[in-house]
């Protein structure tokens, strides 16, 4: 987890949390996901497969036993990790109700809320895919009435961020167009303004044609002096040279130049 804990039993095979590209190896390193990655994880993260790693690999049947007898449903999930953490003796006793007055403080935002939170956790560890997966869920499926306009704005405004931390900018511009399209937001302009000359691509006249000429003059020399500053760094650490070149080629570039670290990694450990 790159973390050090200590540990009481570690498993031969790891229980891998696929979302997370994670792998846990003791009930002390579950705790501790669970205690500091609370909103990372979905109501429905205690499953059969999360029982029998406890039962089987880390040979603790009183604690999958007492989580069956806790655990019935996604609504029970709350006790049930309250229960587990107090099971481990990781956490004091301060430390457990802190984490308790946080389930409480979650458990009072709407479903919605919470998957944003879930979203927004996802993407802080970079987990861009998955987070964009769950902010999308919620622009298609059908709006709840408790949330206003500005909290589905919000989430377009992440997603679109996600969608620029992949390199993928053609759908970055389609989300930030329809966010502009609904509030005529400067500030979403000038995203998009930015986003059009990182991708290599001309800003619509359509859209910016009642801009103040001033400004987009203004928003241009910003640009350029943040890549000036941005091509200093690239003599520092080799894979920033990757942002050099052509947008369609960054994200490509970047994988392979993830795979070629991978292997002289592995090469080094042989």
């Amino acid at each position: 987890m790159g973390r050090y804990l200590l540990c009481t039993k570690e498993a031969d095979s790891p229980y891998e949390v696929e979302e997370l590209d994670l792998r846990i190896y003791s009930i002390e390193e579950l705790a501790y996901l669970i205690y500091y990655d609370l909103d990372v994880l979905p109501d429905d993260f205690i499953d059969e497969r999360l029982l029998t790693f406890i039962e089987k690999e880390l040979k603790m049947p009183e604690i999958s036993g007492k989580i069956r007898r806790f655990y019935t449903s996604p609504q029970d999930f709350d006790a049930t990790v309250i229960m587990l953490l107090s099971e481990v003796s990781f956490f004091t006793e301060q430390e457990i109700n802190e984490f308790r007055d946080r389930i409480v403080r979650r458990r009072r935002k709407s479903a919605p809320e919470r998957l944003v939170m879930r979203s927004d956790a996802l993407a802080k560890r970079k987990r861009y895919n998955s987070a964009i997966r769950l902010y999308r869920s919620l622009l298609s499926g059908p709006r709840d009435g408790r949330m206003n306009e500005q909290f589905y704005t919000n989430i377009m405004m992440k997603c679109a961020a996600c969608f620029g931390r992949l390199c993928e900018f053609d759908n970055a511009l389609e989300m930030l167009f329809q966010v502009y399209k609904e509030t005529g937001s400067p500030e979403v302009l000038k995203k998009l303004y930015d986003i059009c000359i990182l991708s290599g691509k001309e800003p619509d006249d359509a859209v910016f044609r009642r801009a103040d000429p001033n400004l987009l003059a203004k928003w241009q020399s910003d640009y350029w002096e943040r890549e000036a500053k941005a091509r200093m760094q690239v003599d520092e650490h080799p894979a920033m040279q990757l942002f050099l070149k052509s947008p369609d080629h960054i994200k490509e570039s970047l994988e392979a130049y993830t795979e070629e670290t991978k292997d002289a990694f592995r090469g080094m450990l042989e």
